[in-house]
């Protein structure tokens, strides 16, 4: 196995909403959670609805970028969507950029366990009202509310 070593976090934050573009996540909190990582941090900046053209060229620049610095591959905690691990693979290839998807296909109930088990505190910051009433965010994630988690 090939160790890495996380040296900067890159994420998209829609600047309409002020919300990360693929979770939803408040972008305050987001900085929040990069301050108390302690790694260096970009936020690329995306309108509230770009194009696919648009998005590509803000992802290229953004690409660029970290390449002057010397990065060569970039790591993505997807774990099941084929189709959005297609399109990135696809685009960094095109910037010589390795991707590394070190979460792919895990089980999900095992990696939050793992997660729980080496000390970690999850707390829910955001959730999906088709299955958790409002009160669920600011839940601390413990083994009995993974075990009662909807099964969809």
């Amino acid at each position: 196995m090939i160790n890495y070593t996380v040296e900067a976090l890159v994420t998209t934050v829609n600047m309409y909403y002020n919300r990360v573009s693929m979770h939803g996540l408040r972008k305050e909190l987001l900085f929040e959670q990069m301050k108390a990582l302690n790694i260096d941090s970009t936020i690329i900046e995306l309108p509230e609805q770009p194009t696919m053209e648009a998005y590509a060229q803000k992802m290229f620049e953004s690409i660029n970028t970290l390449k002057e610095k010397g990065f060569t591959h970039s790591a993505f905690g997807d774990i099941f969507l084929e189709d959005l691990r297609s399109y990135r693979d696809s685009e960094l290839s095109k910037q010589d950029i390795n991707t590394v998807y070190l979460l792919w296909k895990k089980d999900t109930k095992d990696l939050i366990l793992d997660f729980l088990d080496l000390g970690f505190k999850c707390i829910v910051v955001c959730a999906n009202a088709k299955y958790f009433n409002k009160d669920f965010v600011g839940a601390i994630i413990n083994k009995t509310i993974i075990n009662n988690l909807p099964k969809e």
